[in-house]
């Protein structure tokens, strides 16, 4: 299996302080999905607001930050057709 580092949020703070990096392993990519390596990620005050339970999506604990990201293709589910590994 392949792991990965992500800012996780275990419990709901006002302080981030229930926020973390941890390591996780990746399950097998499913079919209609891909791996990317990501290279920059952005926080933003959504993210903040989820970590304090009070935005309008409200994710079960523990949840990965970040909503935006850029980087490489890793490697793609058999039914992805419009990207190849490598493309950024």
């Amino acid at each position: 299996m392949k792991k990965i580092t992500s800012l996780v949020c275990e419990t709901l703070t006002d302080d981030l302080s229930g926020v973390s990096l941890k390591e996780l392993e990746l399950p097998e990519i499913l079919p209609k999905q891909l791996l990317i390596k990501v290279k920059a990620a952005s926080g933003h005050f959504p993210d903040l607001l989820m970590t304090q339970g009070k935005d309008q999506h409200k994710p079960d604990l523990p949840f990965g930050l970040g909503m935006e990201g850029a980087g490489i293709v890793q490697s793609v589910g058999s039914n992805v057709s419009k990207v190849k590994e490598g493309d950024e």
